[in-house]
């Protein structure tokens, strides 16, 4: 847009928008549901010294920020802790 045309609004806006996000969607590959493969949750989680790595990660990084975690960054901690027991 050269700076003399005006930025569209309100319906114009929307259908510029509306348009790219469908260009969009044609760029991802199709997937064949049937082929997909289900993974269970668990191989995803951390175990032992890589979960007590990700937790001294965590909180190494509060750290360096000067700050302490935030409810739910405490519970990720408390999750590695006990996963970090597991192999």
């Amino acid at each position: 847009m050269s700076a003399d045309t005006p930025m569209p609004s309100g319906h114009d806006l929307n259908t510029l928008l509306g348009s790219g996000i469908e260009g969009l969607s044609g760029m991802a590959p199709d997937i064949d549901a049937t082929e997909e493969e289900l993974v269970p949750i668990e191989s995803l989680l951390y175990r032992g010294h890589t979960a007590l790595a990700r937790a001294i990660a965590i909180a190494d990084q509060a750290e360096a920020y000067g700050t302490v975690p935030d409810r739910g960054r405490f519970g990720e901690l408390r999750d590695l802790l006990h996963l970090a027991t597991t192999e």
